[in-house]
């Protein structure tokens, strides 16, 4: 409701107002709304970066839309957006969710072989 609104105020979105409501959304467990202002924000010629996406993942996690959740962690991968240990966070929760045992130790592997360290989360 607020970009609406802010459209019509002739207020333009930026950055930090996306990832506001999309982080909203994640606290709401709205994985659609999340997904939705994600999509949005890369058609207003904004980069989502890591936190955008992060936060929309969660939103799924958090929802159990595990399989949005997952796709979101490979769309990162392939548009070359940085993934930390929160993204390989939600993906292999994800893969826990949806009992995928030999894809979330992939996952893990797949964090370890690279700089990012894993938490108490991700094991």
């Amino acid at each position: 409701r607020l970009f609406p609104t802010m459209t019509q105020a002739v207020l333009q979105p930026d950055t930090i107002s996306y990832n506001a409501a999309i982080s909203a959304c994640e606290k709401g467990r709205k994985w659609q709304c999340a997904t939705w202002l994600l999509h949005q924000m890369a058609a207003s010629n904004f980069t989502p970066e890591t936190i955008a996406h992060n936060a929309a993942m969660s939103a799924c996690e958090k929802a159990g839309a595990w399989n949005q959740a997952f796709t979101l962690f490979r769309k990162m991968h392939d548009r070359s957006v940085p993934r930390d240990t929160i993204s390989f966070e939600a993906a292999i929760s994800a893969c826990k969710a949806n009992q995928l045992w030999v894809g979330a130790i992939s996952l893990l592997e797949e964090l370890q072989s690279g700089a990012l360290s894993p938490n108490a989360l991700t094991f």
